[in-house]
């Protein structure tokens, strides 16, 4: 079984994988993109972050954050998204959605520290693909 350590760069560019519980292709949903979006607003007030670039797909996501120098507590962020948005999916319809999307959405992420050509090569990549936004279009 491989051993992982989990990287702890403070002030590092990191690029994640998330993937959806048992991997339902529910993320472009309207309801799981708008809480998405809401959490990701919630967690970046009280937890800033830099979106660089952002990939969004049925049942998995990949984005690219760098954290603030002095922090590397990008999981402490993941949580609070996850949690927020299996809450909101459970509110929506008095949990009629939440039984829908599996009784809550599930996510595993990974991160790893990326820079210089690394992460140009990243971004570039899924930009020239369509798949994303780079930071500085995003809203």
């Amino acid at each position: 079984m491989p051993s992982y350590r989990r990287a702890d760069t403070s002030g590092a560019t990191y690029f994640f994988t998330v993937v959806s519980h048992q991997r339902r292709p529910i993320l472009c949903d309207d309801a799981v993109r708008t809480a998405l979006r809401q959490a990701i607003t919630a967690v970046r007030n009280k937890h800033p972050f830099a979106i660089v670039a952002w990939v969004l797909l049925p049942d998995h996501l990949h984005c690219i954050w760098t954290l603030p120098e002095n922090d590397h507590a990008y999981s402490v962020r993941w949580s609070m998204i996850k949690r927020l948005v299996t809450q909101r999916i459970a509110d929506v319809g008095n949990g009629a959605h939440g039984a829908h999307y599996g009784g809550g959405v599930g996510f595993g992420a990974h991160g790893a520290p990326y820079g210089g050509s690394q992460l140009e090569g990243r971004v570039r990549r899924a930009h020239r693909l369509g798949l994303c936004t780079l930071s500085s279009q995003m809203t």
